[in-house]
């Protein structure tokens, strides 16, 4: 189930596993959700850890702002997350909403000094490198705000790791060196 892992050097696998996973509410939950607590367990059996939590970092706010929708729409779609996640084994469940003070363009913008367009372009689904013409600025501030985010929760929540799907892969590796230290744990989803 995990295809590799991003390991720190150093990394102490006695002390208590506090992994996070990252999901934005752009619709109603999806069944793959249901991989990651198994992917989780699979990581904590490959250590000496005492202890595992798997934290939710559940994106509330993008998705409002990029498909303007109202907060009482984004309310709809946040509250099946937070019923069905703990069903599925997380067992923390952060709204982004939540623990986000800071506007989205000095966030973006205190990050983006920090990252090439060559870093960026790699990150793209094919079909967005197929024509630019699709590209929106958007998806570049998504990304700047989807790294500050996890800044904010891997400090706040102190996470040890990540949780990321394999298509996701061009994004950590991209981010690992915006963020405090933490492992990535890429997840096979095929």
């Amino acid at each position: 189930m995990i295809a590799y892992s991003i390991r720190e050097p150093g990394f102490d696998s006695s002390k208590a596993l506090r992994i996070g996973f990252s999901v934005w509410t752009r619709s109603s939950p999806k069944n793959y959700l249901s991989i990651y607590p198994e992917a989780a367990k699979e990581v904590f059996k490959s250590t000496t850890s005492a202890s595992l939590s798997l934290c939710a970092l559940v994106d509330d706010v993008w998705p409002r702002v990029e498909l303007a929708r109202t907060r009482d729409e984004q309310e709809a779609i946040s509250s099946c997350y937070a019923t069905l996640l703990p069903e599925l084994g997380f067992n923390e469940i952060h709204f982004v909403s939540e623990f986000m003070t800071e506007t989205v363009f000095d966030a973006c913008l205190s990050i983006a000094t920090k990252v090439t367009l060559s870093e960026f372009w790699k990150l793209l689904p094919q079909s967005k490198k197929d024509t630019l013409d699709d590209l929106t600025l958007a998806e570049v501030i998504g990304f700047l705000w989807h790294v500050h985010v996890l800044e904010n929760a891997i400090s706040r929540y102190k996470l040890t790791g990540i949780l990321a799907g394999i298509r996701s892969e061009f994004f950590y590796l991209a981010s690992r060196k915006l963020l405090p230290a933490h492992e990535v744990y890429f997840v096979n989803t095929a």
